[in-house]
């Protein structure tokens, strides 16, 4: 058991030491041809991100245009277009914006966020959305 704990956690810090590579190079590269290589707003799976690079979520967004693909397809089909969302731990949106993108009715998503850095990023976030600003309430709380 210890051994098979060992070889997962080798096998993360090996993905994390080449996630980390990969966006130094894609950051670096970007400088060099003149684009912004931190910080910058762009849009994915017709959502509107600010995203910064040098953040894991963000990095992953701006190069695979989603985050966590299995579970954005399950709540795809269990969210109806007048559904009540609680979304705990809200982060900077990558969850909270794609449901409440879902919501074609008088539904809403309520994103807890504890942290004012996630809760910055995430109305930033919904502010280049104003399609789904009326449909996210942010609740600043630990659950």
């Amino acid at each position: 058991m210890a051994l098979k704990r060992k070889l997962s956690l080798t096998s993360i810090n090996n993905k994390l030491k080449y996630a980390k590579f990969i966006s130094n190079y894609i950051r670096k590269s970007r400088g060099l041809i003149g684009l912004k290589s931190r910080v910058l707003d762009i849009k994915r799976n017709g959502l509107y991100w600010n995203l910064d690079l040098r953040e894991a979520i963000d990095f992953c967004l701006y190069i695979s245009g989603e985050y966590e693909p299995q579970l954005l397809k399950t709540y795809s089909k269990l969210i109806k277009r007048n559904s009540i969302i609680l979304e705990v731990g809200a982060n900077i949106g990558v969850h909270t914006l794609p449901m409440a993108n879902l919501l074609t009715g008088p539904g809403q998503v309520h994103a807890f966020e504890p942290t004012n850095f996630a809760i910055k990023k995430l109305k930033a976030n919904l502010e280049l959305n104003p399609t789904l600003e009326k449909k996210v309430s942010i609740h600043k709380v630990f659950i």
